[in-house]
This record gives structure tokens, C-alpha cells and sequence, in this order.
């Protein structure tokens, strides 16, 4: 692990738990596509790019998730680059106290207070700032996370984030981290006409066909879809939604995972609401979702 895998001339990435891409912009100067896991996944990316002789210039945060950031602060102490983001995930990326907030729903506990939740701070410049001349192209990726963004380099290699989880993700989790049902569904057609010559996802292996994946994460979704609306035809409490899917899909709550899933059940009963699959009723105190 964490060994340099080339995706084209001048297109590279980190093999790593949360894959840091590399591209060059010109002669020894590049620019990171994330910053990695955690500190250690930032010190042996900054390895990795030294023994190419390699100066990092710029980091663009594809989004503010600490596994795509726990690395960035060492990476900016050390070799001085600035980092970019967009929107809503350069608040996330100053002020990381906001994403164990967001999935919590309030002041965070100390069991997500940790650094799968909560990475080192870091300044970013907004993502119209980054400049990288003629041929680079900033994707929309937003649904998985608030702003999320991906890159698309001159030479036909698309870093597209966690625009798709993997096949095996979504086999052996069925539930993945979503902000926006209908954002991300929107954003899985649209990547439907990027043409690249090859993809990488932070948790895939690269492809030149991304279109398979596309529809299977498409399918998973909506699969999700018909088995929360289910349960629902037995009117029924957030928690006992979250503990309906987790059997499901035979998965263990722990603490962590009731906040990763339960924030995408939340998004999950907000989509099937709004259209219209689902409604909130209360009962004794008990706010209760039920089927249409």
C-alpha cells in the first residue's frame, strides 16, 4: 500500500485507503487531488511524491470527508501549497468540527469526536481561485457530500472522488454515505457523458469504462429506496427505520455507524417524502414515517 500507481503520462495516484491523485501541471510541479486518510497517509504521500522529484504546488479537496482530508494540514505545513475547495466544503475543511456536527445532529459525543470524524483544520481558497490553464475541467460531483467536486486533467484522466462506491462497497454495505438522493442520482446521469479515458474513484480501482459502475450504484440506490419505503408500510420511528436497514443488509450498529447510516437514512426519508413515497405522522409524541 501507498505505492505510486501511474494512470497516464502525467496522471498518477497514491495507492492508499482513500487513493490521493496526482497530476502534473508542469515540469516537476503538481497538484494533489486530496489529501489522504490521516497524517500518516500525508507523510507517505509526500514520500511518494519526493522520490519523483516532484514539487506539490496545489491541492484540490474534492471534499471536506476527513478520509479526504486527514492528511491535508501536514501536506500544506510541509510543502507550503494551497489548497481549494468549493462552496459549503471549504467551511467544512476550516472548521472541522462541522462534520461529526453535521451526522450527529449537534454537539458530537466523544465516540465520533475522533479522527475518522474530525480532521486537523486547514485553510482553502475558493475553488474558483484555482487556476490551471487550458484542458482542466472542475466536475460537479455534488450528492455524495455537500459540494463535492472532482477533476478532469487535459489528458483525459477523471479523478471523480466518491462520486460511485465500489462494487464491493456496495455489496458488502448496501447503504452508502449520501447527502442528496436525488443530487447524487442527478450527478450519476450527468457522468454518464464525461468522457475520460480513464476513471478513478478514491475507493475503486481505475476504469476506462465507467458505466457499469454507474448503474450499479444507480440500482443500489433505488433498491435502498424500495426497502426503507417498505418498512414504512408499517408506520415506524427513525430509530426503528435505521435498525430495519442494518438487518437488511447485516450490518452491526456501532457508534460511528449509527451516525454514517443514520444521516443517509435521513437523507434517504427526505427523498422518498419529497416524492411523495412517504409521510411523517405523530403519534403520542413519536414522530412516525409511514407509506403513502
Amino acid at each position: 500500500m501507498y505505492e505510486l500507481r501511474s494512470l497516464s503520462d502525467r496522471c498518477y495516484y497514491v495507492d492508499s485507503p482513500s487513493r490521493v491523485g496526482i497530476a502534473v501541471i508542469e515540469g516537476k510541479d503538481v497538484i494533489l487531488i486530496d489529501g489522504g486518510s490521516d497524517k500518516d497517509s500525508g507523510k507517505k504521500t509526500l514520500k511518494a511524491v519526493e522520490a519523483q522529484g516532484w514539487s506539490v504546488k496545489k491541492v484540490l479537496v474534492t471534499h471536506s470527508h476527513a478520509d479526504h482530508i486527514g492528511g491535508l494540514s501536514h501536506i500544506v505545513e510541509k510543502t507550503g501549497a494551497t489548497a481549494y475547495a468549493k462552496g459549503i466544503e471549504r467551511c467544512f475543511v476550516k472548521h472541522t468540527i462541522l462534520e461529526p456536527v453535521y451526522v450527529w445532529g449537534g454537539y458530537p459525543h466523544s465516540g465520533i469526536r475522533n479522527k475518522f470524524f474530525l480532521a486537523n483544520s486547514t485553510d482553502a481558497l475558493p475553488i474558483e481561485e484555482l487556476s490551471l490553464g487550458e484542458g482542466w475541467e472542475i466536475l460537479d460531483l455534488y450528492g455524495h457530500s455537500f459540494d463535492q467536486i472532482g477533476l478532469l486533467t487535459p489528458d483525459g484522466t477523471a479523478y471523480i472522488a466518491d462520486a460511485v462506491a465500489s462494487e464491493a462497497t456496495l455489496e458488502k454495505y448496501g447503504v452508502t454515505f449520501l447527502f442528496d438522493v436525488k443530487g447524487y442520482l442527478d450527478t450519476l446521469e450527468r457522468m454518464k457523458s464525461i468522457r475520460a479515458n480513464i476513471f478513478l474513484a478514491s475507493h475503486s480501482e481505475p476504469t476506462d469504462d465507467i458505466l457499469p459502475l454507474i448503474e450499479k450504484n444507480v440500482a443500489k440506490t433505488y433498491e435502498v429506496c424500495e426497502v426503507i419505503t417498505d418498512i414504512c408500510n408499517q408506520p415506524s420511528t427513525f430509530d426503528t427505520v435505521l435498525k430495519k436497514v442494518f438487518d437488511r443488509y447485516g450490518r452491526t450498529l456501532n457508534e460511528g455507524q449509527y451516525s454514517i447510516v443514520g444521516a443517509s437514512v435521513h437523507a434517504y426519508l427526505s427523498y422518498l417524502r419529497d416524492e411523495g413515497k412517504i409521510e411523517p405522522v405523530i403519534d403520542d409524541n413519536y414522530m412516525l414515517w409511514k407509506r403513502s
